[in-house]
């Protein structure tokens, strides 16, 4: 069962890392829940994104599961709203 951390609150246009942010190790699998209202962008990359446009899309309501070499993961919104982020124990193993 994966371990639900507060959520984390995204500012509109505004890259912010998961693993900074949360004080996650840096490559633990992850499982992200968009509760915000539009789509969000995430790229996984070590340092913070130049454009807005690459990434893959993440749709409102819904849950996207992160594992293998994660050497960061940045996420962006267009409106402010919330981010479940969970420790993925089963994608640990």
């Amino acid at each position: 069962m994966a371990n639900t951390l507060p959520d984390v609150q995204l500012a509109a246009s505004v890259w912010t890392e998961m693993y900074s942010t949360t004080g996650i190790p840096v490559g633990t699998p992850l499982i992200l829940q968009n509760k915000i209202t539009s789509l969000a962008t995430v790229q996984i990359r070590a340092t913070m994104p130049v454009t807005t446009t690459d990434g893959y899309s993440f749709a409102a309501g819904s849950t996207i599961y992160l594992s293998g070499s994660l050497s960061g993961v940045w996420l962006r919104c267009t409106t402010p709203g919330r981010i479940v982020v969970m420790v993925d124990d089963q994608g640990a193993a």
